[in-house]
């Protein structure tokens, strides 16, 4: 089993390098994580005659809460330690600026398994809702209830009860998806031992070379605002091996715990979790979201360069597709990590397809905002115009 990068991608793993973790030197960036750092510290000057005039440096420094530039705390202390790893910076950072990093194990950069077990969830959802009528119905008609909540918060002028009904609301949507998954993953128990997907086994991928990352700014694209933040990105064009693969008789051993168990609730999904099914839900999942994005760019990009640049893009990654479709290769279209956007990651997209104003009133009160925007932007890398996340999972 392989990954493929499509596009640069970045997975986070909730930290960020401050200004006194790295060092720029030309078009390269060290990186001297803190903890890291200490220890080389010590390990590199033992003799207290020579550890303690940078030990008092840096007492001075933590009075700043470390906002000071590693390199001048370095200069001032006369120290001499390589770095943890050191990358590529296309563009640059302005000063004061933090860094998201990519998950990283004590080995190095990584893919974790469970980032594409997640997207093909996503897709297993979306192929088993799209096809199946008594299961599409009851969620469009409950979202049609919870879209008459919502309609109802403009009449609420206080903003204390708006924001207790507005959360109410945010629930529903939550209950809602939460007892599909149940129901379609799960034959309506909440104990994980029955999930269909226990089936579907992919490890972490091994350590990827330092040399496979590099620093650059990620800009919200629509926004009234010039807003960009940076992070460690994983480069394209990579092929990553994982060990993955499916085994029915690990979810029928759960299923068959369950005294409601039958031929009938097999048939329903489980002999679905394939990944030939797997590969045509992802490849009509993501055609229908390359569309939407494709209409996006052309209504909403007035920067020509960029517009083209993105559509290029789009329109690239939907010729793939189209030739994984006819191929009798297991290639599975996927978007992972961060930045890839709200219609990736949820169900959301269906509601777009069947009902465009149901989507519409529950997008304004369950997407994320962009600070103070309403959430009608984008994510791109800066330097190469290119949305992120896109890879392809192949399965040998």
């Amino acid at each position: 089993m392989e990954l493929i990068t499509f596009s640069p991608l970045h997975i986070g793993d909730g930290g960020e390098l401050i200004p006194f973790e790295y060092i720029k030197e030309n078009n390269k960036i060290k990186i001297y994580p803190f903890d890291y750092f200490i220890d080389k510290l010590f390990e590199t000057y033992k003799e207290p005659k020579d550890l303690l005039p940078k030990l008092i440096e840096l007492k001075e420094t933590a009075k700043n809460g470390l906002k000071g530039n590693l390199k001048d705390y370095f200069d001032k202390a006369k120290i001499l330690i390589p770095p943890k790893y050191e990358i590529t910076i296309k563009g640059d950072i302005p000063a004061g600026n933090n860094v998201k990093t990519f998950i990283k194990s004590p080995e190095g950069p990584y893919i974790p398994g469970s980032e594409i077990k997640g997207a093909l969830r996503t897709v297993f959802l979306y192929g088993i809702l799209k096809n199946d009528i008594y299961k599409k119905s009851p969620l469009l008609n409950q979202l049609e209830k919870i879209k008459q909540k919502i309609e109802k918060l403009a009449n609420v002028y206080d903003e204390r009860e708006k924001k207790e009904e507005k959360r109410k609301v945010l629930d529903s949507i939550s209950k809602l998806i939460e007892n599909l998954e149940i129901q379609i993953f799960r034959a309506n128990q909440r104990d994980a031992q029955y999930d269909l997907f226990k089936a579907v086994i992919i490890s972490d991928s091994n350590p990827i070379p330092y040399n496979n990352l590099y620093i650059d700014a990620i800009k919200v694209l629509n926004s009234s605002r010039d807003l960009r933040s940076y992070s460690e990105i994983l480069k394209e064009g990579l092929r990553i091996k994982l060990d993955g693969f499916i085994d029915e008789k690990i979810a029928l051993n759960g299923l068959k715990k369950l005294a409601i168990f039958n031929e009938k609730l097999k048939n329903q999904n489980i002999e679905k979790v394939t990944w030939q099914f797997l590969k045509e839900s992802a490849i009509d999942f993501y055609l229908s979201l390359i569309e939407k994005e494709k209409i996006y760019v052309k209504n909403r990009i007035n920067d020509i360069e960029l517009k083209n640049s993105l559509l290029k893009q789009l329109e690239k990654l939907e010729e793939y597709i189209e030739k994984v479709k006819n191929s009798s290769k297991i290639l599975i279209p996927l978007r992972i990590g961060q930045y890839q956007g709200y219609l990736s990651i949820t169900i959301m997209q269906l509601i777009k397809e069947e009902r465009p104003d149901l989507f519409d009133a529950v997008f304004k009160v369950a997407a994320p905002k962009v600070r103070h925007e309403f959430n009608k932007t984008r994510k791109v890398v800066e330097s190469e115009r290119k949305f992120l996340g896109w890879c392809f999972l192949y399965i040998k």
